[in-house]
Formats: structure tokens, C-alpha cells, sequence
């Protein structure tokens, strides 16, 4: 049986979502043939920034409400909610969701905007995609947004949840990812969701100002 993985504290869930990095992008692509892909990626983020606070938001309006009634702390109300199964398998499955959800809404960014500079149909598996990527881009930011150990570890753990039925693909283990259940079951935790945000936003800041920067020269 499957183990629900998740993490015990309420601000494991708080808001990620940073509104002025939207704003920046949303600038930096104005006047550019670009704004379409970025008013795409940011609805995607955004709704996934939306998704991943949820238990947050559950948890601190019925803190709220109780707090009227007598002293109580979130760490208790939480600890409450916690005690309901289903509650550990919302945890567990918005952690992942979201976490599969925010790359795929940067890979799509990154397809999408090749496609536009190429003038082409684009897809990841296309055998020619990295020779796309460095003639439409550089091949020094294929390797710093594409092919780097992080962004493809990133990927093939999406690969894992969505293609593989969250199973650890060999491809995951030969990368020596080791948050696995006991069964094999990669493990996301909110914590891992929130990272990935980080980690990749200066990613699609590099991507977006080389595109821009390509469209004008």
C-alpha cells in the first residue's frame, strides 16, 4: 500500500507565489512577441501557487473562527486535521500535484517559446530538440536551463509521478534520488514543491530575456 508523505506543519503551505517576479516578467515581455507564452505560464503558476495553499487556507480560516471561541494555536488546529486520513492524502497528493504541475507550466514555457523563435512545431522529444534549443537560443543556456542536473532530476521525478505511477523510474535511480518509499514510491513534500519554485524561476528569467533579447537583434 502506497504511504502518504507529507510534512507537519501548517507553513509547509504557506503562500509561495511571488507577484512581483510575475510583474517583472509580465514587463520584460511588453512590447515583445513573447507576452501570450508569459500570460500563459503565469495563469499556470499562479493556479498552482493557488492549489499548493489550500491546506493552508483551510486550516487558518477554521483557526480564526475558533480563536473567537477560546485560545488555540494553528499548530493545534492543524495537529486536529491531521488526525483525518484524508486530510494526509490531501497533503500528500497537493505537495506532488503542484510540484508536477510547476515544471511541466516551465517546460511548456520553454517549448513554447522555441516554437515561436524557430517558427516550427516543437516538442521534448523531438530528436533534434537540443540542436533546436542551441541554434534558437545558446547552447550555453540549453545547459544551464535544460540540461543541468537539477532541472533534468526535476524532470524525470515528474516523469516518475505522471508516467510511471509514481514509481521510481531507472532513469530516477541512476540519478540517486533517495526520498523513496520503502515500496519504491518517489516522495514529494512541500517543502521539495517550494524549492522547485525557487529554483526555477531564475531559470525562466534567463530563458525569457535571451528570447527577447533574440527577437530583437
Amino acid at each position: 500500500m502506497k504511504t502518504a508523505f507529507i510534512e507537519n506543519s501548517p507553513l509547509s503551505f504557506e503562500d509561495f507565489h511571488d507577484r512581483d517576479w510575475i510583474k517583472e516578467l509580465f514587463s520584460l515581455t511588453e512590447s515583445s512577441g513573447f507576452k501570450d507564452n508569459i500570460d500563459d505560464f503565469a495563469a499556470q503558476w499562479w493556479g498552482s501557487a493557488r492549489m499548493f495553499t489550500l491546506p493552508w487556507l483551510l486550516v487558518s480560516g477554521v483557526h480564526s473562527l475558533a480563536e473567537e471561541h477560546r485560545p488555540v494555536s494553528l499548530d493545534q488546529v492543524w495537529n486536529e486535521y491531521l488526525k483525518i486520513d484524508g486530510f494526509n492524502g490531501a497533503l500528500w497528493k497537493t505537495a506532488e500535484n503542484a510540484y508536477c504541475s510547476l515544471y511541466y507550466a516551465y517546460e511548456n514555457l520553454v517549448v513554447s517559446i522555441l516554437a515561436k523563435l524557430s517558427g516550427d512545431k516543437v516538442r521534448v522529444t523531438d530528436r533534434n530538440f537540443h540542436r533546436t534549443f542551441s541554434s534558437c537560443l545558446s547552447e550555453k543556456l540549453l545547459g544551464n536551463v535544460w540540461s543541468s542536473p537539477k532541472v533534468v532530476l526535476a524532470k524525470e521525478i515528474r516523469n516518475s509521478i505522471v508516467h510511471n505511477g509514481g514509481k521510481c523510474t531507472p532513469k530516477l535511480e541512476r540519478l540517486k534520488f533517495s526520498s523513496l518509499s520503502e515500496t519504491g514510491d518517489v516522495m514529494i513534500s512541500a517543502s521539495d514543491t517550494r524549492e522547485l519554485y525557487n529554483f526555477l524561476k531564475p531559470l525562466v528569467m534567463m530563458v525569457v530575456k535571451s528570447a527577447v533579447e533574440r527577437e530583437s537583434s
